[in-house]
């Protein structure tokens, strides 16, 4: 087995003198590129899967997430697929988790979201929908900087979708419990393969749902809310990755909280930073303490099913991919 890592950059010491100097100290470490493949040749195109993780600070649990996935593939080896794990795209997961940052911080050390600083696909997907997209400010919480790839993390991840062309992608979040099909933008518009999207998003929910706690599928811009600027919608769109999936990975605990918990039903300003760390990071429904053994079990179920798929599921899977004649920029 073949286990290489790439850096993108390099790790800055943080000051601690302040404030200003905390934020201006931006982490050049984006994320690390775990890629984990067999040594041996494989006659057959190995199925490309990505999985991308630490978008959102506060969601620093899905970087534990990303670092349990690369664990278990790299024991669970096979020469049908290969894996690209990118555990932490924000770097300000880091300073949420160790409380530098508040529980409620959602954008990297710019005060960017950086599921929104993409290019806007709306009008192109689909021109005769109506579009609610307000230009966002500096300071609220889904600004999306300047300009589409103002930022250090969104460029790398550009540039790492283009490099190595996965066949499957997911980008991991917290907030509620789902497995999200393109578009975002759009309520209408479906990508021409959406039938092989929902029988892929089925499968994989069948193996990380337990018991009646069952993880829905869906189209984002349903499921959710219309979103703009969007990594899912651009990857689909102008990528061409043949599936690419935003997955939400956890909700909070309803009983845990005295106020309703989760995003949709309350605006993050409403919440208090209880409320945010209740909501974004795993908590036990006994203790309602953070807990992340569940967590880290069910969801690393999602590499499992590939893991443990009969080949014959692969090579069916290849074939959807195959079918879509997809021109890579």
């Amino acid at each position: 087995m073949l286990l290489t890592r790439r850096e993108a950059g390099g790790t800055k010491r943080m000051s601690s003198s302040s404030n200003n100097k905390l934020f201006s100290a931006l982490l050049c470490l984006a994320f690390t590129i775990l890629l984990v493949q067999r040594s041996n040749a494989n006659p057959t195109k190995p199925l490309k899967i990505l999985v991308a993780c630490g978008f959102h600070a506060r969601e620093w649990s899905t970087t534990i997430l990303c670092e349990r996935m690369l664990e278990r593939v790299a024991t669970h080896m096979r020469k049908e697929i290969q894996w690209i794990i990118i555990p932490r795209v924000n770097p300000a997961v880091d300073l949420v988790r160790n409380k530098t940052l508040g529980a409620c911080w959602r954008w990297n050390s710019n005060r960017v979201d950086l599921n929104r600083n993409w290019p806007l696909v709306h009008d192109q997907l689909c021109p005769n929908e109506s579009s609610d997209y307000v230009i966002s400010k500096p300071g609220e919480e889904t600004y999306t900087g300047p300009h589409p790839f103002s930022e250090p993390e969104t460029r790398k991840l550009r540039d790492t979708l283009i490099q190595e062309k996965p066949d499957i992608a997911f980008f991991v979040h917290t907030g509620s419990e789902m497995i999200l099909l393109p578009y975002e933008s759009c309520l209408d518009k479906k990508p021409s393969n959406y039938r092989q999207y929902v029988k892929l998003a089925k499968w994989l929910s069948d193996y990380v749902s337990n018991g009646t706690d069952r993880v829905l599928v869906g189209q984002s811009s349903r499921m959710l809310y219309k979103s703009y600027g969007s990594l899912g919608d651009y990857a689909t769109h102008v990528l061409h990755v043949p599936f690419a999936f935003t997955v939400e990975t956890y909700r909070g605990v309803a009983h845990c909280s005295e106020q309703p918990i989760g995003f949709l039903q309350r605006a993050t300003a409403e919440m208090t930073e209880s409320d945010c760390e209740q909501t974004f990071v795993p908590h036990s429904p006994v203790s309602c303490s953070v807990d992340l053994d569940n967590y880290l079990t069910r969801w690393t179920a999602l590499v499992d099913a590939f893991t443990n798929a009969p080949v014959a599921d692969l090579n069916l899977i290849r074939e959807w991919i195959e079918q879509k004649s997809l021109v890579y920029p």
